[in-house]
């Protein structure tokens, strides 16, 4: 038979147990804060790194690449003779952010372009040096076979697909894939939160077990209601918190 009487007592006790832990009150002063860290600290680590003029140095064995590359952004690239193990002891030394190697055989399809750099350029900088590259390779070996200028606009022409949604009155808006992020964030909550209940409920059953109070709430009150009352206790400390 199923008794409130003892459902609350559980709760009650549950609750009283676990605001009075130093690590509810730990968590309770750090986790706002942690929130916090994690919203605004990438947009001040853009906001940092924004305007800041970088610059990489590439080594062509082509001859023909690096110009093209500083067509594009001649601060950005900048062509060099320096052999590469002198790049990279440079880079070693903190002397320059990266550089980039071009081997000959890049123009014939064989090979592979290099991009070393101390790990500060991110994935923005990465791919937009491999799309550089890949489009002044491209264009150079159109220039080879004197490829049309028709033929190039085939080739260099974009795709764009544009993504609308239509609402049951007929409103047609941009979706722009707030809705998939927001159900990607909330199901992450939901299973982080499943993991740290559950945490939290068998550090408690260890707690009672080890000082033997689990023998006499076992002998009092069902499974049920002693795992109930756990869950309410914990789940009203969270909201607290």
């Amino acid at each position: 038979m199923f008794h409130l009487e003892k459902l609350y007592l559980i709760i009650k006790r549950e609750y009283l147990v676990r605001i009075r832990s130093n690590v509810f009150l730990i968590t309770t002063l750090l986790a706002p804060v942690m929130m916090i860290l994690l919203l605004v600290l990438p947009l001040i680590i853009q906001s940092l790194t924004a305007d800041r003029s970088r610059q990489f140095y590439v080594y062509d064995e082509t001859g023909m690449i690096a110009d093209r590359l500083a067509e594009t952004d001649s601060q950005f690239y900048k062509r060099v003779v320096t052999d590469p193990d002198t790049l990279r002891e440079q880079l070693i030394q903190g002397k320059i952010e990266g550089y980039i190697l071009l081997p000959h055989e890049i123009l014939d399809g064989e090979g592979r372009a290099g991009f070393y750099h101390d790990g500060s350029a991110g994935m923005s900088v990465s791919n937009r040096i491999h799309s550089d590259i890949r489009s002044a390779v491209r264009d150079i070996r159109l220039d080879r076979i004197d490829t049309p200028d028709e033929v190039r606009s085939v080739i260099a022409y974009h795709l764009t697909i544009e993504n609308r949604t239509i609402s049951e009155t007929g409103e047609e808006a941009a979706d722009n894939g707030l809705h998939a992020i927001i159900g990607f964030m909330m199901g992450f909550i939901i299973y982080g939160a499943m993991i740290g209940y559950g945490a939290v409920i068998m550090r408690s059953v260890l707690e009672e077990k080890s000082s033997r109070i689990i023998e006499v709430i076992a002998s009092s009150v069902q499974p049920f209601e002693l795992l109930l009352g756990k869950v309410i206790g914990n789940v009203s400390i969270s909201h607290i918190g």
